[in-house]
């Protein structure tokens, strides 16, 4: 009877740092890691609503570069025809999407951005800025439940 109590009571434990772990992703990210994303890893095949919203925060600066191409890491402007971006990874799906990117220039970081479909329409609902130890997905939400990557809502830095 002792032993089984303390399994159960391990088991418990157990759920509850997974749960703890899914709580710890703020409301607007929470969605994608329930959500069947379709992981994209071009800039071609990011929504075009979505690319739109970001080329438009970007301010003039020229598109965003796919994996492995070239673009300008730091602020030592080598090439001006090159972008200051470069795409990690996108996971697109019906109503809840993210772009996450490398951001060249001083200060190098990542940008971890989600779109929430409202009405039609895509809206930023989260605007995570900092590092991570990994591209992939789980790397990515891992850093924002680390807060490595954290949104700061009066940022409008992309």
């Amino acid at each position: 009877m002792k032993r089984a109590l303390s399994l159960l009571l391990l088991a418990s434990v157990a759920a509850f740092n997974l749960n703890a772990a899914e709580e710890a992703l703020p409301e607007p990210v929470a969605p994608l890691s329930r959500e069947h994303l379709t992981l994209v890893h071009t800039v071609d095949a990011i929504d075009r609503d979505i690319l739109s919203m970001l080329n438009k925060q970007f301010h003039g600066v020229r598109r965003l570069a796919n994996p492995k191409e070239r673009y300008e890491a730091t602020d030592q402007i080598s090439d001006a025809s090159l972008p200051s971006r470069r795409l990690i990874l996108a996971g697109l799906a019906p109503n809840c999407s993210f772009v996450a990117y490398e951001h060249g220039g001083r200060g190098y970081h990542l940008h971890f951005i989600v779109f929430r479909r409202d009405h039609g329409t895509w809206q930023i609902a989260y605007n995570g800025t900092g590092w991570s130890d990994g591209n992939d997905l789980d790397s990515l939400l891992k850093a924002i439940r680390n807060r490595r990557l954290r949104d700061d809502p009066r940022s409008n830095e992309f």
